[in-house]
């Protein structure tokens, strides 16, 4: 029969340890090869029956690094929920003159650390830095979504991106001004970059149409001067009827709405080329006449009420 597992002591059973402090408590260095025990890296371990989340990978290398050391850059980012660039190498920063290194890690040295709370750079500190690892489209996507899940305020992140210095920095301030702070998702920012990047009018963000009295709908992307929006619509989008029903009524004669759907994300190029025919019309009266139709038609009914 096999033998019993061997069981870790309290200590080592919530959180990364290394080796030292394994062989501390009594561990052996073959209970650290047996089924009780995970490895994160080279020396770092975690209890076989936890999870190994990107936090608790991150709490194990830090018990590696000098402690003036905080994860930056794109591995903060993700820490934060905003999922962009590559998942490894794991970044860290720190003041420390000398640091271990691994083929897994990159540790990069600064004069002071970045604000950080719980050894985690803040957010705009840490996007900032991801410039260097981010192209322009993902650098936007990530700001737009950190101000969507309020993670830093729209100022923090503009501001930080525009003080950006030394390598990539004219790829930052490019950034700084075309985030914005009313996105419900990456992919509405990817097509609104699409608009702008191909030259055409930039679009407003999720924007209410309707007045006082009256809602039609919200639509992700407005052009305001041509009575166009443009929306994508993804998996989730098709699955839900409601969706698409809120839309119906931006559909209409001359003017309507451009839909970007997930079927044809093939190419970029489409997305551009289905807003320029519409922009090149004259602004019809139809969706002004659409509200004006749904005000007659709610006075007609109060009159009978009446």
């Amino acid at each position: 029969m096999p033998g019993r597992r061997a069981e870790l002591p309290a200590a080592l059973t919530e959180r990364p340890f290394t080796a030292g402090q394994a062989l501390a408590l009594g561990i052996t260095r073959d209970m650290l090869r047996g089924p009780a025990v995970q490895r994160i890296d080279r020396g770092i371990f975690l209890d076989a029956r936890l999870e190994l989340t990107l936090k608790r990978r991150l709490a194990g290398y830090l018990l590696m690094l000098p402690a003036e050391t905080v994860v930056d850059s794109v591995t903060a980012l993700q820490l934060n929920g905003v999922e962009v660039g590559p998942t490894e190498p794991y970044r860290f920063c720190t003041t420390a003159e000398h640091h271990p290194s691994r083929p897994s890690i990159v540790v990069r040295r600064v004069a002071e650390l970045p604000p950080n709370v719980g050894k985690v750079s803040r957010t705009a500190p840490a996007l900032v830095a991801a410039r260097t690892q981010l192209g322009l489209l993902d650098l936007v996507i990530a700001g737009d979504w950190l101000i969507r899940l309020r993670r830093a305020p729209y100022e923090a992140i503009r501001d930080g991106l525009r003080g950006a210095a030394g390598r990539d920095c004219l790829k930052a301030r490019r950034a700084a001004e075309l985030i914005r702070g009313r996105v419900d998702s990456p992919r509405e920012t990817r097509l609104r970059l699409l608009i702008v990047l191909a030259g055409l009018p930039e679009p407003e963000c999720n924007v209410d149409l309707g007045d006082e009295l009256f809602f039609i709908g919200r639509v992700d992307l407005y052009l305001r001067a041509w009575n166009v929006a443009v929306e994508y619509e993804g998996d989730q989008h098709r699955k839900r009827a409601k969706q698409f029903a809120g839309s119906r009524p931006l559909r209409g004669p001359g003017r309507g709405r451009i839909p970007d759907r997930a079927g044809q994300q093939g190419s970029d190029a489409p997305a551009a080329r289905r807003c320029r025919p519409d922009l090149s019309r004259p602004v019809g009266p139809w969706l002004r006449g659409r509200a004006a139709r749904l005000r007659r038609r709610v006075a007609r009914r109060v009159r009978v009420a009446e």
